[in-house]
């Protein structure tokens, strides 16, 4: 562990209780438990999120210590405004402590599970709003990220917190740094992570698995969350459905063929509501299009075709690729970027054809019945106008 790290470090031997104070319960999993807190005597009466984990006595005590202490490096060494921040990390008696800010109000999966089940009202508005706002500070966040040459490994919904209307990657137990003049890929087994998230390369013990696996995750949640701005309530359920009738599993690693057919019905959706004239009320489904499309390109399931994150930020700032510039246009201030030429040095991953020479659905509903491509490489040649590999 680094000397920053130890001097964030401290440790408490001789007191009888546990120095800082738990206010409530904000999660948990088979390694311990995320509460908030606060700091016993501290006159500021500050909070903060604790990532708590019981030491237990045996051989792979040491193990998880320095796997606590891999986690605080990774925060530590991170400064972004949509990744959380490290305050410092303690041990008392058998417990190891990572304390964290910000605390967060709720995380994205429940966040859609919510959205899920509202209507058209306000309320339900504004949580869609959201949504638009929050994909190109997450685009940002990957790309710094994999700038700062760290994979995070294991994205999902429940991995993104939410706090006062902006997000926050959390949740790094199993990420790695890949070191200088080595490449991004690792070989061997994944350890531990959420199957449903996965890349399919990450399913493979023999792959090598680089920042395109991150690529992969985040497509997962940009479709979910796309589903939540095009579909009707409950259209985020009906997905899950979906994918577990046809394969018999809801992985997205092995959903590939139902993956394009539900972007379709996607499609479906946004087309009825775009061919006519657009109303005001429906700017989440005309701009929510941008997520499916972004989707599709990151979840290539051959990961060396795969769209990067220095990629993504290119296409969404790109003034000719307009329907895309909704993304870059809903951020926060800070993500913003201001659309410039497109970079000769970094050509597009992919571009879309035009509308008007785009194939949609007759419905919907008719989308989900009829197979859209046989394979990846066939919806590629359907739906892009160019694309890198060719």
């Amino acid at each position: 562990m680094s000397g920053a790290i130890k001097d964030l470090h401290e440790v408490f031997i001789l007191e009888d209780e546990d120095p800082y104070q738990s206010l409530r319960l904000l999660g948990h999993g088979g390694w311990g438990s995320v509460d908030e807190v606060m700091k016993k005597g501290d006159p500021t009466k500050e909070c903060y999120a604790r990532k708590q984990v019981i030491l237990r006595w045996g051989p792979q005590r040491q193990e998880m210590i320095e796997q606590l202490r891999e986690e605080a490096r990774i925060i530590h060494r991170l400064c972004h405004r949509h990744i959380i921040k490290l305050i410092g990390t303690y041990t008392w008696t058998t417990l190891f402590g990572i304390i964290m800010v910000p605390v967060a109000e709720t995380d994205l999966q429940q966040f859609l599970s919510q959205i899920d089940s509202m209507g058209n009202g306000e309320q339900g508005d504004q949580a869609r709003e959201h949504l638009l706002s929050w994909t190109g500070c997450l685009l940002q966040g990957l790309d710094y990220l994999h700038e700062m040459r760290v994979k995070h490994r294991d994205i999902k919904p429940s991995n993104i917190l939410i706090k006062e209307g902006a997000v926050y990657f959390t949740d790094f137990g199993i990420s790695k740094i890949v070191p200088e003049g080595l490449t991004t890929g690792t070989n061997g087994p994944f350890g531990p992570m959420t199957r449903a998230y996965v890349a399919p390369e990450a399913l493979k013990d023999d792959a090598r698995r680089g920042r395109a696996a991150d690529i992969f995750s985040l497509g997962c949640v940009f479709l979910e969350m796309g589903t939540a701005l095009i579909g009707p309530p409950g259209s985020r359920e009906r997905f899950r459905r979906f994918r577990e009738e046809k394969t018999g599993t809801v992985a997205y690693a092995e959903n590939t063929l139902v993956i394009l057919q539900w972007i379709w019905h996607l499609w479906g959706h946004w087309f009825v509501i775009v061919k006519p004239t657009p109303r005001p009320k429906d700017r989440f489904a005309r701009h929510g299009a941008a997520l499916p499309d972004l989707a599709f390109l990151m979840l290539d399931p051959n990961p060396d075709h795969r769209i990067t994150s220095r990629q993504l930020v290119a296409l969404i700032s790109t003034p000719k690729l307009y329907y895309f510039g909704s993304v870059n246009a809903a951020s926060c201030n800070g993500c913003q970027i201001s659309p410039g030429s497109e970079d000769n040095n970094l050509p597009l991953h992919s571009e879309f054809k035009e509308v008007n020479d785009l194939e949609y659905p007759k419905t919907a509903e008719q989308a989900l019945k009829v197979l859209v491509a046989p394979d990846w490489d066939a919806a590629k040649r359907k739906w892009l106008q160019c694309h890198m590999w060719w």
